[in-house]
């Protein structure tokens, strides 16, 4: 007899599921699907849960070239496939 431990019932976590969720490095960067050719070094995002874990909104830390860190919170938009960016300072980026 084979008895299964994992619970099929449990709620789909969206930010884990789409694979966003760890830390990124920024190998470039684009405005409206435009590429620059600058190159970059060092600069990475961290995607993480927070508390409610049946939501698309997560945290984030931004750590730039010069070292400065940015935190704030992130809101993933599965339909659009898009991110919008909320820093501790409620300004918002897409």
């Amino acid at each position: 007899m084979l008895t299964n431990c994992s619970d099929d019932d449990a709620p789909i976590n969206p930010l884990i599921n789409s694979g966003l969720i760890g830390e990124w490095e920024i190998s470039a960067r684009g405005i409206n699907n435009v590429s620059s050719t600058e190159a970059l070094c060092c600069e990475t995002i961290k995607f993480m849960e927070d508390s409610n874990e049946l939501d698309s909104i997560g945290k984030y830390t931004f750590n730039d070239t010069s070292g400065i860190i940015t935190d704030g919170v992130f809101t993933l938009d599965i339909e659009n496939n898009g991110l919008l960016y909320t820093t501790v300072n409620n300004n918002s980026y897409t």
